[in-house]
């Protein structure tokens, strides 16, 4: 059982109603009870009060399909039938359901003797009655050369097989299976449609088969061991394709194979582990399977043979496979070695999971990192090593993955840990606190810029950092040490960079653009400094929102966005007319920039659906290839564009209606170009408000074929990495539950690290031009004048950090001062 089973979900559950709380589980295993509380009310099916209901409940069933049974063939035998159905099935749902269906196909005839007791009697005489002379003394012999085979097949396939690969696997002509699968017809389903299908109408024949003995200890002729044909499977395949032909390998083949090679391991056929793993590692098995497109197989191949050598203790061959994995080029297979070296965490000791970050590849250090994310602060020994790291990546992986565990709710579980770190600061061990500032300053980055309305983490934040600053640093004593002003200059610095790396939207274009854009770009950030104090007038500066909002250099469209969004926060209802009677007319790149200037993650003091949804339909209908462009390539890394209405929608927890609407056009227009950008859009939104975005996916139904699932994968990886259980139910319910090992192995945190971080700051910034003064004069206006001037990154730090630790002192080390909010006009 993992971390995300169905007892996981189910008890997760808190918000519905206790009776619609409902768990069926075949025992009482103390992982599943511990889920739940002392007083969460439970039924023993097992009991004798259920076996009476269930006997009651059968009864009812076949009473009314016997009577319709009777009347359709104009007999007067129902009752003494129910009669005879309800005691041979004795609770029995499965035999009663297949008697009766038996029974209106004409398969079967009531007989005066009685029907057989149970399924595995029913079975066997049905079995009798199909095959020729099967219940004649001295047939054993033909029925295990002639059916025993086929049979046996079928009870263990993992998916419908096609008539010849069921003819290769059984090494005959397919003329011979046909002649077969003609005398079990009434057994064996061949599919509606395409190349026949071959498997059992019913899975419980499958579950006789692999009975040796029936009920009344008799022995079942028609038993077929399923390891034995697991490994007569297996050996089938292993034997045809030995010189490494696999890409002539048939389908079922590539989805398959290893687990019938895992299941068929020790028997007879002289299967072994190494041939397991050989499979595994075996790259032209691997480049048919993508081929082919099935890249399932590839997950159930690596699965298998990673849980079998967790099964027999094998860690030499664990460590191999995972290794392998995580080299290759395949992010699923990535994401496969990054969830089982979690799992050996518990015997094998961080010592394997350091070495990954340590890698100088940086798609190995990314297993790392997926690995602590899923283990988080249990392992808190591994969160803290990448926490106080020297490679400047992994604190701030660290302080996002905390951040991230903080929406999840683990909110003292954090708290805790950083203060723990907080505690650990010494000056007398500089390098070691320097460190420590570091990763502090970058999680309280992180967690203040998505939450930059919560007084309650600003009031936290601030505590913490004062005692950092005047118990650890002793920055209040006037004659404090070097040591202290270097290592509170680090947290400055931290704090510079952050902010200077946001605004430059690197993630969309290269600073350059901007710093090497001559004088046009600096003259028009200059200009726009003014539309961000709360006295200036939006409307008569509107030309030059609309150069900003329509710029090449991405910097000074953000810009624009900011002012926007700053002057709609505090008067949207006033602004709204005029802004709506001019957006038909702006450039479609300056419509995009207006309407993400209202992707606004803090609340809102008025409903901004209305006017958002507005300007995203109007966007979606006018402006496709903006859409699907991404605005040229900009968005192409953070698909921004559904936000604001996701948010919007979020809060006032509703459907994005045109983004349904849209996405059903997509479909049935064909244009999976904008259905695919739509569906990368809805991945940032189901980050924040998973519930929006997988209630717009579900309007729409995918299947295997379509040009845009690879799309759908994505985007639910991307939410999954936030929203585990939510995206597996999702998947569960709405018939996608077989993507669930490529969602989960697709997952990665730190491929959407630098899209939340731009929201986040995106988010901070209108919020501070908005509403917290000291944060707008002191913070956001200085840092774009010293954007004017600076001519890279490196030299806007060095000005910038002075202004900060000049206001940390001016406001005696109490940074919460700094979020003081003013008073709403």
């Amino acid at each position: 059982m993992d971390g995300t089973s169905i007892a996981h979900l189910v008890s997760s559950l808190a918000v519905l109603p206790r009776n619609v709380k409902v768990l069926v589980t075949a025992k009482p295993d103390r992982r599943i009870r511990e889920l739940f509380p002392d007083n969460t009310r439970t039924f023993d099916f097992g009991a004798e009060w259920a076996r009476v209901r269930g006997y009651e409940d059968v009864a009812e069933y076949v009473k009314r399909r016997a009577r319709s049974y009777a009347g359709a063939r104009g007999t007067s035998s129902a009752d003494r039938l129910e009669s005879q159905i309800t005691v041979a099935a004795d609770s029995n749902f499965q035999y009663a359901r297949h008697v009766l269906d038996e029974l209106e196909s004409g398969n079967i005839i009531p007989a005066a003797g009685g029907l057989p007791r149970g399924l595995p009697a029913l079975y066997r005489a049905y079995l009798q009655q199909l095959i020729p002379h099967a219940g004649s003394y001295g047939q054993g012999d033909s029925i295990l050369a002639n059916h025993l085979p086929l049979l046996g097949l079928l009870a263990v396939a993992r998916s419908p097989l096609p008539l010849q690969t069921t003819a290769d696997i059984l090494r005959t002509p397919a003329a011979n299976v046909m002649t077969r699968v003609d005398e079990l017809q009434q057994l064996i389903d061949f599919g509606s449609s395409g190349e026949p299908a071959l498997r059992f109408f019913h899975e419980s024949m499958a579950d006789f088969i692999a009975v040796p003995f029936l009920p009344d200890r008799s022995p079942n002729p028609f038993h077929s061991a399923p390891e034995d044909t697991h490994a007569a499977t297996a050996r089938s395949y292993l034997d045809r394709f030995a010189d490494g032909s696999w890409s002539a390998c048939d389908d079922y083949g590539l989805a398959y194979l290893a687990e019938h090679v895992r299941r068929g391991i020790g028997t007879r056929r002289g299967l072994g582990s190494d041939e397991l793993y050989t499979l595994a590692l075996d790259p032209a098995y691997r480049d048919a399977q993508i081929a082919s497109g099935r890249t399932d197989g590839m997950l159930r191949t690596a699965n298998a043979a990673l849980d079998h050598a967790v099964e027999r203790g094998d860690f030499d061959a664990l460590h191999r496979l995972i290794d392998a994995f995580a080299g290759t080029e395949q992010p699923q297979l990535q994401g496969v070695a990054a969830a089982a070296l979690a799992r050996t965490y518990p015997t094998s000791g961080p010592k394997a999971i350091l070495g990954f970050l340590a890698s100088p590849d940086s798609s190995a250090r990314h297993v790392g990192l997926n690995a602590v994310y899923q283990l988080g602060f249990s392992a808190a020994n591994l969160m803290r090593a990448l926490a106080l790291a020297d490679d400047p990546d992994h604190p701030r992986m660290a302080a996002y993955m905390a951040y991230l565990k903080f929406a999840q709710g683990d909110h003292e579980i954090v708290r805790a840990f950083l203060k723990e770190i907080a505690d650990g600061i010494r000056l007398w061990a500089p390098f070691d606190a320097r460190r420590r500032l570091r990763f502090l300053s970058d999680v309280t980055i992180i967690l203040y810029i998505h939450r930059v309305h919560d007084a309650e983490l600003i009031a936290w934040g601030d505590q913490l950092w004062w005692e950092i600053l005047t118990k650890r640093l002793h920055m209040r004593i006037a004659n404090h040490d070097l040591v202290a002003g270097l290592l509170i200059s680090t947290a400055a610095k931290t704090l510079s960079q952050r902010v200077g790396e946001a605004a430059m939207v690197d993630v969309m274009q290269s600073p350059d653009a901007y710093f090497r854009g001559g004088p046009k770009p600096r003259q028009l950030l200059s200009d726009a400094i003014e539309l961000l104090a709360p006295d200036s007038d939006l409307k008569s500066s509107y030309g030059l929102l609309c150069e900003l909002l329509e710029s090449d250099v991405a910097f000074l469209r953000v810009i624009g966005a900011i002012a926007l969004a700053s002057h709609a926060r505090r008067s949207l209802e006033s602004l709204e007319p005029f802004l709506r009677a001019r957006f038909p007319d702006l450039t479609p790149r300056a419509r995009l920039w207006h309407l993400i200037a209202f992707g606004v993650l803090s609340p809102t003091r008025t409903d901004w659906r209305p006017f958002v949804a507005w300007q995203t339909a109007f966007v979606l209908r006018n402006d496709a290839r903006t859409v699907i462009t991404r605005d040229d390539g900009a968005l192409r890394n953070l698909n921004v564009m559904l936000l604001p209405l996701g948010f919007a929608c979020g809060k006032a927890d509703q459907p994005m209606s045109e983004v349904e609407i849209a996405l059903g056009q997509a479909r049935e227009t064909q244009d999976s170009d904008l259905e695919a950008a739509l569906i990368d859009g809805l991945a940032m939104v189901g980050l924040y408000y998973p519930r929006q975005a997988l209630s717009a996916l579900r309007s729409i139904p995918f299947r295997p074929t379509d040009k845009t699932l690879h799309s759908f994968v994505d985007a639910l990886a991307t939410m999954r990495v936030l929203h585990p259980r939510i995206v597996d139910l999702f998947l569960a319910e709405n018939g996608h539950g077989h993507l669930r090992g490529e969602v989960s192995a697709r997952s990665n945190v730190a491929r959407i690290r630098r899209s939340m971080d731009q929201v986040g700051y995106f988010n901070s910034a209108i919020y501070q031009v908005a509403h917290t003064p000291v944060m707008r004069e002191r913070l956001t206006i200085p840092a774009l004048r010293y954007l004017v001037t600076s001519e890279s990154i490196e030299d806007f730090i060095v000005g910038y950090t002075t202004t900060l630790l000049n206001l940390v002192r001016e406001y005696d080390y109490h940074l919460g001062a700094w979020a003081v909010e003013e008073e709403p006009s």
